[in-house]
C-alpha cells in the first residue's frame, strides 16, 4: 500500500534531525566564515546539505568534519538540541561590504595550496647568506604579499597582485630550474608548485576575469580602449 504522504511537499518543521542539521547561519558562525562561503562550500560538495524549498539544512557532522581539516575556529556555538530553521540572508551588495564582514583569507582555495606547497622541510633550510637560497626567500614572501594584497582588494587591482603573485611563483620555478643539480634536489617542490600551485592562480585569476569582464579582454579595460574609456572600476570580489 502506497504511503498518503509520498507527495507532500516536505518543510522544515517535518524533517526529524534531533539536533544533526544545522542552519546556514549557524555553520557560517560556526566556521568563522561568511554565509556566502557557507553556500559556495554546499554547492562544491564539501559540505552535505538538503534544500528544503527556499532553505538550506546542513548535516552537522559534515560541518565539524570541515572544521577540523582546514583548522577553522572553535568558535563558542552551542550544539543545536532541536531543528533550526535555516535563515535566509537578506539581500547584501559585495560592494559595501565592510573589512571586518570579509573571510579570512585561508578560505581562499589558493592560500591554502600554496601553505601545502610551501611547508616541506627544504623551506626552512634557506640559508641567508646564499644567494638562490635569499632570492627564493625573497620570491617566496612577495608571492604571499601579493596574494594577500588581491585578497583584500578589489576590481582589477585584485587581479594585478593575484598576477603578481602568479609571477613569484614563475620566478621560484625558474631559480630551482636554472642546474640540474639544483632542479633534482627541489624536485619534489618543483613538482607541487607546477602541479598544484601555479593551476589554481590560474583558476583564480580566470575566474575573476570572467566574473568582471565576460568575454571582452582584460586588456581592453586596463588600458580604457574603446567605449570604456574613463569607465569606473566597482568592486568585484571572487
Amino acid at each position: 500500500m502506497s504511503d498518503p504522504n509520498a507527495n507532500l511537499i516536505k518543510t522544515p518543521e517535518m524533517i526529524p534531525t534531533n539536533g544533526l542539521e544545522v542552519s546556514v547561519r549557524w555553520t557560517a558562525n560556526r566556521l568563522g566564515v561568511s554565509e556566502r562561503s557557507v553556500l559556495n562550500y554546499i554547492k562544491a560538495g564539501t559540505l552535505r546539505a538538503q534544500k528544503i524549498r527556499r532553505d538550506w539544512l546542513i548535516d552537522r557532522a559534515s560541518v565539524d568534519a570541515l572544521a577540523a581539516t582546514y583548522g577553522f575556529p572553535a568558535n563558542q556555538v552551542p550544539v543545536p538540541t532541536e531543528i533550526a530553521v535555516p535563515q535566509i540572508p537578506e539581500p547584501h551588495d559585495s560592494r559595501t561590504k565592510s573589512r571586518s564582514e570579509q573571510a579570512p583569507i585561508h578560505t581562499l582555495h589558493s592560500f591554502r595550496v600554496a601553505l601545502t606547497c610551501f611547508s616541506s622541510a627544504r623551506w626552512s633550510t634557506l640559508s641567508e647568506t646564499d644567494s638562490l637560497s635569499k632570492q627564493l626567500q625573497k620570491l617566496r614572501l612577495d608571492f604571499f604579499s601579493e596574494i594577500g594584497a588581491g585578497y583584500y582588494c578589489s576590481g582589477r587591482e585584485k587581479i594585478d597582485h593575484y598576477s603578481k603573485a602568479r609571477g613569484s611563483v614563475g620566478g621560484i620555478l625558474s631559480l630551482l630550474q636554472c642546474s640540474k643539480d639544483t632542479e633534482a634536489q627541489w624536485n619534489s617542490e618543483i613538482g607541487s608548485l607546477s602541479s598544484d600551485l601555479m593551476p589554481a592562480l590560474g583558476a583564480l585569476i580566470g575566474s575573476i576575469k570572467s566574473k568582471s569582464y565576460g568575454n571582452r579582454p582584460y586588456g581592453d579595460f586596463r588600458n580604457g580602449g574603446g567605449n570604456n574609456k574613463g569607465r569606473r572600476w566597482g568592486n568585484r570580489e571572487d
